[in-house]
C-alpha cells in the first residue's frame, strides 16, 4: 500500500486488521479514506482497537485520518 492509496470501508477494515498484528499500543498511522465512507470509520477503527485522534478533509472526496493503536 502506498501513501497515496485511498481506502474505502472494506479496504480500511482489512488494512487495520493487518496492521494490528505489528503495531504497539500508542503507535500512530495516517490513512486516507473516501468521504462517502467516513460515517463507518469510527465503528471500523474501534473494532480493530484503533482510535481516530485527528482528521482533515484533503479534497472534494477524501479525508486524512490519524489513528492511534489502543491494543496490546
Amino acid at each position: 500500500m502506498s501513501s497515496k492509496d485511498v481506502l474505502d470501508s472494506r479496504s480500511l477494515a482489512a488494512f487495520l486488521s493487518s496492521m494490528a498484528g505489528i503495531m504497539n499500543k500508542g503507535d500512530k498511522i495516517e490513512v486516507i479514506v473516501y468521504s462517502k465512507d467516513i460515517e463507518s470509520c469510527p465503528e471500523i477503527t474501534m473494532s480493530h482497537d484503533f482510535a481516530i485522534i485527528d482528521g482533515d478533509e484533503i479534497g472534494e472526496n477524501k479525508v486524512k485520518l490519524v489513528l492511534e493503536f489502543k491494543g496490546r
